[in-house]
């Protein structure tokens, strides 16, 4: 069985933010996402979704020919 359990390391624990349906004992394997990262990258990512929508598009104009430019392959990444 595999689930995500969010929680917070508090004083060398690690507490589940909600109540986890486990016998006392079980062992378990903790794999951990620092999420502060995560929330930072998604904080950013909404703030450029929520931009002025001309200037999304001027600037994906201007990466989309940067990056066809700087390419080793004469083939481009982007159809026009």
């Amino acid at each position: 069985m595999s689930k995500t359990v969010d929680a917070i390391f508090e004083n060398g624990v690690f507490k589940p933010k909600h109540p986890v349906d486990l016998d006392d004992k079980t062992e378990v394997r903790l794999i951990v996402h620092h999420m502060q990262r995560a929330e930072k990258a998604i904080q950013l990512l909404k703030a450029w979704a929520e931009g002025d929508e001309e200037e999304q598009k001027e600037t994906w104009r201007y990466l989309r020919r940067a990056l066809d430019e700087d390419r080793p392959s004469s083939r481009k990444l982007f159809k026009n």
